[in-house]
């Protein structure tokens, strides 16, 4: 730093200050440390957990079983898993946080034939699953310029109507 000219210096003192970011709220899994030991360890040494789970839906109602870990995932500053679930038959998103428990087993589990993460993520306007669905919404003409200037969804059209008012479709799950 010394070495650099006065004007580089001058330029690259208080970064901080310069560029900030805002973060979403964070969440806290300090106290899911043992926790989060165990599911690590069933992810890459694909190992079946029973858990037992609170439902973010409705009552927060509990489920037991078995679940296949494929993925540890980080989505918008939170950590969740996209694994197998034997009670529901299909592949369920959890949420860390929600895990009430999670015992390792001794049954080894493998990945489905060409799986990728990716396969439940794109075309998600957030951790949702299902077919995907053309959505439309139509904007008040002055939001052109705010929702031209983003990219909200891989599949988005932007079309200004007649009417002045902007509608962005795009197919989402």
């Amino acid at each position: 730093f010394e070495k650099l000219p006065a004007a580089e210096r001058r330029n690259l003192t208080a970064l901080e200050k310069k560029i900030h970011y805002v973060p979403d709220g964070p969440k806290d899994y300090s106290q899911h440390a043992d926790l989060l030991q165990g599911v690590l360890y069933a992810v890459f040494h694909q190992r079946r957990l029973k858990v037992s789970y609170r439902s973010p839906y409705g009552s927060g109602k509990e489920w037991e079983g078995l679940y296949s870990p494929y993925t540890l995932m980080m989505y918008k500053r939170g950590l969740y898993l996209i694994g197998h679930s034997e009670k529901h038959g299909e592949v369920r998103y959890l949420a860390i946080e929600r895990l009430l428990k999670a015992d390792l087993t001794d049954e080894l589990f493998n990945l489905p034939q060409g799986y990728t993460p990716t396969q439940y993520t794109d075309g998600c306007f957030g951790l949702f699953g299902g077919d995907p669905t053309e959505v439309a919404i139509r904007f008040d003409k002055w939001t052109e310029p705010l929702i031209r200037g983003r990219l909200w969804h891989p599949t988005q059209k932007i079309e200004k109507l007649k009417s002045g008012h902007v509608r962005l479709t795009m197919q989402v799950r």
